[in-house]
Order: C-alpha cells, then structure tokens, then sequence
C-alpha cells in the first residue's frame, strides 16, 4: 500500500496549502488531539480590542483592561493545554527562531545605542509585546479554517476603520482644519494603532491581501459581493487618508497581484477591475492628491514639512557622526547642528506614536 508523502507534513510550516491529490491509495490518518479553542478565541478577542477600541466608544470599560485581560487568557490558556497534554510550549519552525534571533540581537547591542535606556525600555515594553503576540498567533492558529477564521474577522474588523475614514473625508473632519492650512488631513480611527491617518493606512493595507485571499477562497456570490465592497472601501479608505507611503504600499499590493495572475484565467477579471477602479478613482480623485503624491520625489514641496523632517531624521540616524553634516552648507545642516557647524547631541527621540498608543491600550 503506497503512502503519500504530503500526509506527512500537514503539522510543517506548509500546512495551510492545498494538498494535491493523492497518487494512491492512502492509509488510514491517525486522529489529531482537538485542542483548547480558549486561546484562539481569546486572540480573535485581543484583536477586536485592539483595532475597534471599544473603551473608547464606552469609557467604563476602560479600567477593565479588555486587551491586556485577552492576551493574558490567550498565553494562559495556551500554556494549559499544552501542559496537560505534555506538547512543548514552543513549536520550533524558521519564523519563531528568526523572532527570538531579533530578539537576542536587540538585547545584545541595545547597550551601543544612542540611547541605551530608551532602547531597553522600548525592547521589554512594545517589543516583547509583539514577539509575544507573533508568537501566540503562529501557535494558535494552525489549521486552515482558523486561518480563514482570523483572516474573516480581520476584513470584517477593517470595514469600521474604513467606513470612518471615509465618513470623516465626506464630513470635513481633519486634523487641524482651517483656511490656513495647504494640506487637509483626516483624523485617524480612535483606535490605538489607527488614530493617525498613516497608521490608519497601514492597517487597511495590512489587512487588503486577507480579504483578497478569501476573495479567491470563497465561490459564493453573496460571500464575493460583501468581500468586492470591502475591499472596494478599504481602497477608498487609504485614497482618503492621503497617506504617502499608504499609496506605494497599495501600489506595491496591487502590482504584486497582477504579476501573480499574469498566467491564470482569473486575470481578465484582474485587469478589468483594475481599469474599473482606475476610471472610478480618477473621476472622484480629491482635489490635490496627486500633487501630494509628488512630494514623494519632490521632498522640498512639502507644504507640511513632514517629508523634510524624515528626511532630516534619516540623515542623522545613517550618520554616525555629525562630520558629513559640519563639513557640508549650512542649509545642509540638520536640526541638530548649529550655525557654526559644531553639532550638538539632540534631545532623544520619543517612542513612535504607533508603538505608544499600542502599549497603552494592552
């Protein structure tokens, strides 16, 4: 009796592909233990907290600690099931040793930094948070219908984040508004890790390739039709936030999909949605996007200085002295150089508001 070798990895790293079909006939599968759906719900739970921010639509929920108490139960309940079926608590695969390399790289040359406390205290706080949260999504979600799972209640997740940032671009709900302002910006969602309006690109853009999965996943029109609308908003949704590196991000997203399905059937559909949404977005593009978009290239015509601040910062961070900066013009020099060339140490730098708005919600 023949035995196919892919029955032999459906615990690899390559468990959520399709299997191909058998050559022959197969032995019997021996049954796999049914694990605790504790922790995987007390994910799907940390992730609702954490993008919807529900303390902060009800303020008496605040003191509760909704996402550090649903992380809290997810390692818990993690680390109980494995216990008492005698599993280790890691599973060794290439993406967890990489996490932990990271890890011991950071903690070994924090020491040399420019600011070794910051670094510490940025490493034990925000840091480990995440490696923690990577590591309990690689062991709680190991089969293809929690996979499929996550990826549903994520894209159901970004519809919110989306419908808002839409409703504040209609509405005329910026940062900052006022006549005097070149650049009109929308406010983020009041969520730790999407109240600014990058941020809040970001995250769409994080979660499009899910919903496109699950696009290709589902054969139902029903279940195509809501995922085409979301995945339609989504790109309005970062189109809004005139988010510089939101645009080459889903630039980025899109070419990819293309190049992916230049050889499949599907890409008739492909191109046609993209000429779809190209005719669509041109004829309700806001009024200046493209001009912001050149600022991309053109860092000088920033009207909000925020492509020369980062600009700024990136020569100080690449330089690891001030000498390039001294010996260059004055109009060269960065914020940290004085008029006489003599560079003098800057203040350090806070933590990104990212990582600060997603410890304080945990």
């Amino acid at each position: 009796m023949q035995l196919d070798r892919h029955l032999l990895s459906l615990d690899s790293r390559d468990w959520w592909r399709p299997l191909p079909a058998a050559s022959g006939p197969l032995l019997p599968a021996r049954p796999q233990r049914r694990r605790s759906r504790v922790p995987f719900a007390a994910v799907v739970c940390f992730t609702v907290v954490l993008l919807l921010a529900p303390q902060a639509i009800f303020p008496a929920l605040e003191p509760l600690h909704l996402a550090l108490v649903a992380a809290t139960v997810a390692i818990g309940g993690h680390f109980w099931d494995r216990t008492r079926h005698g599993e280790p608590l890691l599973t060794p695969s290439r993406e967890v040793w990489l996490a932990l390399a990271l890890v011991a790289w950071s903690l070994f040359t924090a020491p040399l930094s420019y600011w070794p406390g910051g670094s510490i205290a940025l490493l034990f706080g925000d840091f480990i948070k995440s490696v923690a949260i990577f590591w309990l999504l690689s062991e709680v979600v190991d089969t293809r219908s929690r996979l499929q799972k996550l990826a549903a209640a994520l894209t159901a997740l970004a519809v919110p984040l989306a419908a808002t940032a839409v409703r504040n671009f209609i509405s005329g709900d910026f940062i900052d508004a006022g006549p005097q302002r070149e650049l009109q910006r929308i406010v983020g969602y009041q969520a730790p890790l999407t109240a600014n309006p990058n941020d809040l690109a970001l995250m769409l853009n994080l979660i499009l390739p899910l919903s496109v999965a699950l696009l290709w996943v589902h054969r139902g029109p029903l279940a195509r039709a809501v995922l085409l609308g979301a995945i339609a908003l989504d790109v309005v949704a970062v189109v809004a936030t005139f988010s510089r590196a939101g645009f080459l991000t889903l630039a980025t997203v899109l070419a990819g999909y293309l190049w992916r399905l230049r050889r499949r059937p599907e890409r008739v559909w492909a191109f046609g949605a993209l000429g779809v949404g190209l005719f669509c977005l041109l004829l309700f593009l806001p009024a200046g996007y493209f001009t912001h978009l050149g600022t991309i290239a053109n860092i000088s015509g920033d009207p909000t200085g925020s492509a020369q601040a980062r600009l700024r910062s990136r020569r100080i961070s690449a330089c690891r002295d001030c000498s390039s900066f001294c010996s260059s013009s004055p109009d060269a020099w960065p914020a940290s150089a004085g008029s006489s060339g003599a560079c003098r140490r800057p203040l350090p730098r806070p933590i990104s508001s990212t990582s600060r708005r997603a410890s304080s919600s945990a």
